[in-house]
């Protein structure tokens, strides 16, 4: 019990140590992404001037792939190479508003398990459960800040 504990002190601090760093250095793109103005596979931008106006203004996410990532996607659909399109799932997801829903609700599971491994010591199997959930809340909280955001000199 007490090696879990430590593993998730350990991957608290270096997931929020790799954001903090990543956050320092790079210019947030999830906006763009969502409005439909970058790739949301290889974050190129994909609308001029004229759209863009249109674009700021609209309340739906529009996700859009650049000609490249789409021809990659059709290519890798009819190859059978299903990791790319899993890949480009994922990196969407990421960017979308369900994201955010997950993320508190992987929250609200870790601090559940926490009470009720507090309060019901004889149920150790909350322990290690509790440890799965935040292994997947930090790993996807890292993932995301990776994908959420782009180097600020591929942004100019």
């Amino acid at each position: 019990m007490i090696i879990f504990t430590i593993l998730q002190s350990i991957l608290v601090i270096a997931a929020f140590a790799y954001t903090a760093k990543r956050i320092k250095n790079c210019d947030p793109v999830s906006w763009r992404v969502r409005k439909g103005m970058k790739c949301y596979s290889c974050l190129a931008p994909l609308c001029g001037a004229e759209e863009l106006s249109r674009r700021l203004f609209s309340e739906s996410e529009e996700f859009r792939l650049c000609k490249c990532c789409e021809r990659e996607e059709r290519l890798s659909s009819t190859l059978g190479m299903n990791k790319s399109l899993y890949i480009n799932r994922l990196k969407k997801f990421c960017h979308s508003d369900k994201s955010h829903r997950s993320t508190i609700y992987l929250a609200l599971a870790l601090f559940a398990c926490a009470l009720i491994s507090l309060f019901f010591r004889e149920w150790n199997i909350f322990g290690p459960i509790s440890f799965f959930i935040n292994l997947a809340y930090w790993g996807f909280f890292a993932y995301r800040s990776k994908i959420a955001f782009e180097d600020k000199e591929e942004s100019k």
